[in-house]
């Protein structure tokens, strides 16, 4: 039995019964001094009270309509006053009253008492509750799996309700980000639960879509639940409950919108993947079958970029490495015939693009593109449109490559981009108005750090584009590796960094951020292969997990700082690259 909410007062409002009920469970094993709310059975809240004593620990039941606005601030204080303070408000009280528009039946008092419960009871709660929150306090609202689209006909009202509490946490998780408080929305998904004001079943197909409403809605509705049919409360959403309330707090972005399908939060959040620092890329790989599978590795002949291409050939994928060096390619990959060697300059957009016009010949989808190939730290050095080496290798011939090869990404359906970041994106963002130094004076490190910023929101903009497409991006730092990455740092830089020892080898410590080649391939592979990530995009990743987000101070060097994952950075830099390129994406398909 764990400890990690030891101390901590929470207050679950709709406590007594399904999800509720669960989560009240689930946090008094944690740990937590538990109170919560029901507003009719007390048989039902006094069960609960016992089983959460049955386990050694302690349950408070309030009785409170979360209808009633004076009953649900009369709640949040009784706690506060009963336990001396309130680290924990989970909204999970409501109701699911159905209806088809236009039903001359419709119970209008049923749909208000479904808006006072869903909406204006969980507002109240939280106004109440935000001045008598902890320091680093969180609130959690559970939300609906179709709060991004109408899932079966006589839903709307009810997802309405949902939806606005959406909406609340988001503005929410910016007006509260100052007073250290995190607010979350998670999706349990669908649960056969009792949630309607009677505390009855779910209500029969025929009793909420009319036949009038037509076969397909009928069929749907019946089919949906179905569905629900062996989910019951106290599995997912306990697990999903507690990565939102004992997880590290995080003052970059406090709103975390979980969908009901995925297994693991869909943000910045690590989810517990069971590798770590020390991971191997073999070690990832085990159990992956690539067999019938093609993969792009940039940078493919030499440092964490032939690792991953040997690996991910010893899973079955074919994988082409393109360099610009072919004669040094040639001559790295000579051990290994199963990589096939392709010419490409990043620097150079015509080499590009008759890359991707090959590529595409061969009428092969692409499953897996890693963007791997980068260079660090040089002199000034421009290509020939006079962009900065370092954004226009890092970035630039990335963005024009993957643009050029979408319909072959398109066509696997189910492709991942993968692209090398690096912890070095905490050195600052992208300069909008001077990406290439052209005003401003020349910084080799400033530059890097551009860069790989580029490199995460580019990313976070792909994924968002791709999703339909079945495309899905993510970024991710290697950690620190003794490559050829480091040709412009002299000797004594790299012994002052601690990459190197006195003697000048590479310093290996994983926990430490300097790893082995094969274990700085292990991040890169796990975004491409890994069953753990899958209906996950758009986050930066490092050590074979999701990374957390950091502050923009933050000294510990782990994490990704908030520029790097910016949504309107993200997608300004798409526009900026789209026009420094000229590439776009075209096609969905070959």
């Amino acid at each position: 039995m764990t400890q990690k909410l030891a101390g901590k007062v929470a207050l679950v409002t709709g406590g007594s019964r399904g999800i509720g009920a669960a989560i009240v469970k689930r946090l008094a094993e944690d740990g937590a001094d538990v109170a919560f709310s029901y507003s009719a059975s007390k048989e039902r809240a006094d069960q609960v009270v016992k089983d959460v004593a049955a386990k050694g620990r302690r349950a408070v039941a309030f009785k409170a309509d979360q209808a009633v606005t004076s009953e649900v601030e009369s709640l949040v204080k009784k706690v506060h006053d009963a336990f001396g303070r309130l680290d924990i408000l989970v909204n999970s009280a409501g109701v699911f009253v159905t209806g088809v528009v236009g039903d001359p039946t419709a119970d209008i008092g049923a749909l208000d008492r479904q808006f006072a419960i869903n909406v204006k009871g969980v507002v109240t709660a939280v106004r109440t509750a935000v001045p008598l929150l902890s320091d680093g306090g969180r609130i959690v609202s559970i939300g609906t799996t179709g709060a991004d689209g109408i899932p079966f006909a006589g839903a709307s009202d009810y997802v309405a309700s949902k939806a606005a509490i959406a909406a609340y946490t988001r503005g929410w998780s910016r007006d509260l980000g100052a007073r250290n408080i995190t607010v979350n929305i998670i999706q349990p998904g669908a649960i056969n639960t009792e949630m309607n004001p009677e505390d009855g079943p779910l209500p029969r197909p025929s009793t909420v879509w009319p036949r009038s409403a037509g076969t397909a809605s009928r069929k749907t509705s019946q089919q949906r639940l179905r569905s629900l049919q062996g989910r019951r409360p106290g599995t997912l959403q306990e697990r999903r409950l507690t990565l939102m309330v004992a997880s590290p707090p995080d003052p970059q972005r406090r709103c975390v919108y979980e969908k009901g399908s995925a297994t693991m939060p869909t943000s910045q959040h690590p989810i517990d993947s069971g590798f770590g620092a020390a991971t191997t890329a073999q070690e990832v790989i085990v159990g992956s079958d690539l067999r019938g599978k093609t993969a792009i590795v940039t940078g493919g002949h030499s440092g964490i970029g032939l690792v991953t291409a040997r690996v991910l050939a010893s899973a079955g994928a074919h994988v082409v490495v393109p360099a610009r060096d072919e004669v040094k390619a040639r001559d790295a990959l000579a051990t290994y015939p199963e990589l096939v060697l392709d010419s490409l300059d990043l620097m150079d957009p015509a080499s590009i693009d008759a890359f991707a016009k090959r590529y595409l010949a061969s009428d092969r989808p692409l499953d897996i593109l890693v963007n791997n190939a980068g260079i660090m730290a040089p002199p000034l050095v421009r290509d020939s449109r006079g962009y900065e080496s370092q954004f226009s290798t890092n970035h630039l011939g990335h963005f024009q490559l993957a643009a050029r090869l979408w319909p072959a990404l398109c066509a696997a359906n189910g492709a991942r981009v993968v692209v090398v970041s690096s912890r070095g994106h905490a050195r600052g963002g992208v300069d909008f108005d001077d990406p290439n130094f052209e005003q401003r004076p020349y910084d080799r490190w400033i530059a890097y750090g551009q860069s790989k910023t580029a490199n995460a929101l580019f990313g976070v903009a792909l994924d968002e584009r791709g999703q339909e497409q079945g495309v899905r991006a993510f970024s991710l730092h290697p950690g620190g590796i003794v490559t050829d990455l480091v040709r412009y740092m002299t000797p004594e830089e790299l012994r002052a960094s601690g990459a190197l020892d006195g003697d000048g080898h590479p310093v290996i410590d994983p926990t430490n951020n300097k790893k082995t080649p094969e274990q700085g391939a292990a991040t890169t592979v796990w975004c491409a292969t890994s069953h753990q990530l899958d209906g996950l995009g758009g986050v930066y990743c490092e050590n074979c997990d999701v990374a957390g987000l950091a502050p923009a101070d933050d000294k510990s060097g782990l994490g990704v700082r908030p520029w790097a994952t910016d949504t309107a950075a993200a997608d300004r830099l798409w526009r900026l690259s789209e026009q420094l390129t000229g590439a776009k994406l075209h096609g969905g398909g070959l």
